[in-house]
C-alpha cells in the first residue's frame, strides 16, 4: 500500500529531521491493535530504555502503548504517544493526560476516517453518477491534542 509505506516514511523522516529527537526504534508495519501497541512498546523500551515518545499509526495501538507504561507503573507524564486515527477513546484518553492519567498526547485524523471515507466513495459510485477510474478522495485533516500539551509545528511536515 504505497500511502502507508508513504506515511511510514514520513513519520521517519520528520523524526529525522528533527534534533530534538533520536529515533531509538522502528516497530513492524503491523501495528493497528492494542496487542501490536502493547507488544511494540515492550519491544522499544528492551532495545532503548530512553525512548520517551511513541508514534503509532493506530488509536488502538496507542492504547496498547499506554497499557503497558501502566502495567510496568511508568509516570504517563514522562511520556508522549502520538497516533493518526482517532475513535470512541480520543477524547478520553487526551483529557486523562491532563490529570496525568494516560500518556496519549494527541492525533491527527484523516476525516471521519477510511472506513466512511470508503463507504462514501462507494453511494458515490452506486447512487451517483458514478466515480471514474482513477479518482483520489481527500480527507480533511484534523488534529486533536491534549490540553496540557504544546507543539512545535514549525519542523516544515
Amino acid at each position: 500500500n504505497a500511502a502507508v509505506v508513504a506515511l511510514s516514511q514520513g513519520m521517519k523522516d520528520g523524526v529525522a529531521a528533527d534534533s530534538r529527537f533520536t529515533l531509538g526504534y522502528v516497530g513492524d508495519a503491523e501495528g493497528d491493535t492494542l496487542e501490536h501497541g502493547y507488544d511494540g512498546a515492550t519491544a522499544a523500551l528492551m532495545v532503548d530504555p530512553d525512548i520517551r515518545v511513541f508514534i503509532v499509526y493506530q488509536m488502538s495501538a496507542g492504547l496498547g502503548v499506554n497499557n503497558y507504561l501502566e502495567a510496568q507503573g511508568y509516570d504517563f507524564g514522562e511520556f508522549g504517544i502520538f497516533g493518526t486515527s482517532e475513535d470512541d477513546t480520543t477524547a478520553e484518553m487526551l483529557e486523562k493526560a491532563a490529570e496525568n492519567k494516560s500518556s496519549f498526547r494527541g492525533t491527527i485524523a484523516a476525516g471521519g476516517g477510511v472506513p466512511d471515507t470508503t463507504v462514501e466513495v462507494m453511494l458515490e459510485a452506486l447512487i451517483g453518477d458514478g466515480v471514474p477510474l482513477g479518482t483520489t478522495k481527500i480527507d480533511p485533516m484534523k488534529a486533536w491534542t491534549s490540553s496540557d500539551y504544546t507543539c512545535d509545528f514549525t519542523i516544515g511536515y
